[in-house]
């Protein structure tokens, strides 16, 4: 009997299983092929081909079929969020066939969630567990903008109806011009008409005799102390003008329990250096903190936020600052802007949990935080 012949278009044959007659001709758990008459096996598929000759049976055609066994997730590692971008880390094994002299080869892999969903794996327990962690983090980070414009909708109107159900509605206040009786109203309309007459002279004359002796006692104090009210003038113009310029107040120095800078909204140049005005920093203790003026050099001098500086604000715009730092120029408007979070619910010198804040804001906090 002549052997039945392998088209020659075949290239893979790492796990291709042969058909016998129209049947798939499955290996058995040692990676036999046994005979369907005889207890017989056989390693490869070529051997039980010729022994069929032997029973009778001729075997025309093998068609070969390529199936893919399917990779398993071993172990779950983690699962965070990077830049936006949530992934995986698991440890998979992908085995390699009947075929191959290594079974399977195991590694520790870091995944997008897409690139997870691809891969196709066995529905295991590891499996099952890994999505659905998986969906668990998906819900409480980086939520569309849609789906946290609706919560935070829900949370206002909840917030604005319990204030309705449970704070009492004043009643109507009556201005002294108005008589006390309503009744008076509609049962005498001239009546009404002088009694408020009356009330308008004498709340008017009232209030010309306070005016005026207001206006006496402020005048007898000017002409009594003039200096002191010079002096207080001139105090108060200081205050403003310190409160209006940048440098004024500028710290050179930073939280001990700081970790990276979240956002910047503006740097000044003046003749004492760059100063940043309002710097969105985040603690070691998951808080972030709103810092008014903050010296440049003390910013430079936190090894982090050194090297994380340049990607908050661009390469460019850091070098620029530098050669600010070293002219030392007073430039009036501010030499970088930039944009703090919409959703901010501090101001300067407070802070906040990260827990207290928003979604997005805290997810946008925490995916700077692991970069």
């Amino acid at each position: 009997m002549a052997r039945a012949s392998t088209p020659a278009c075949q290239t893979d044959t790492s796990f291709q299983q042969p058909r016998q007659d129209g049947h798939v001709i499955q290996p058995t758990s040692r990676k036999s092929y046994q005979c369907e008459l005889c207890p017989r096996s056989f390693l490869c598929h070529e051997p039980l081909q010729h022994h069929a000759s032997t029973h009778d049976h001729t075997v025309r055609y093998v068609y070969m079929e390529c199936k893919q066994p399917k990779p398993d997730i071993i172990a779950l590692h983690d699962v965070y969020c990077r830049r936006r971008t949530h992934y995986v880390r698991v440890t998979t094994s992908t085995p390699l066939g009947p075929f191959s002299a290594i079974q399977q080869i195991d590694e520790i892999e870091e995944l997008s969630f897409e690139e997870f969903l691809k891969r196709g794996f066995s529905s295991t327990e590891t499996h099952k567990e890994t999505v659905r962690r998986m969906k668990e983090f998906d819900k409480r980070c980086c939520r569309p903008v849609h789906e946290t414009i609706t919560f935070i909708t829900k949370k206002l109107v909840s917030r604005l109806l319990s204030c309705l159900l449970w704070t009492p509605v004043p009643e109507q206040s009556r201005s002294s011009r108005w008589p006390s009786r309503p009744d008076t109203i509609s049962k005498s309309h001239s009546q009404s008409i002088e009694t408020l007459t009356a009330n308008d002279r004498r709340s008017q004359h009232a209030d010309d005799l306070t005016l005026t002796a207001s206006l006496s006692s402020r005048l007898d104090t000017r002409l009594e102390s003039p200096s002191q009210s010079i002096g207080a003038i001139a105090a108060n113009d200081k205050r403003s003008q310190d409160v209006d310029d940048p440098a004024s107040t500028a710290r050179n120095s930073l939280p001990k329990n700081l970790t990276a800078i979240v956002a910047v909204a503006s740097f000044y140049s003046t003749a004492d250096g760059v100063h940043c005005h309002k710097v969105l920093v985040a603690t070691h203790s998951n808080t972030i903190i709103l810092l008014g003026l903050v010296d440049l050099d003390a910013l430079l001098r936190h090894a982090g936020i050194k090297n994380q500086l340049p990607q908050i604000i661009g390469d460019y715009a850091y070098t620029e600052l530098l050669e600010y730092r070293k002219k030392r120029m007073n430039i009036e408007n501010p030499v970088y802007q930039g944009i703090l979070p919409d959703d901010l619910p501090i101001g300067v010198g407070e802070e906040v949990r990260l827990e207290d804040c928003s979604p997005v804001l805290e997810a946008e906090v925490r995916s700077i935080l692991d970069s």
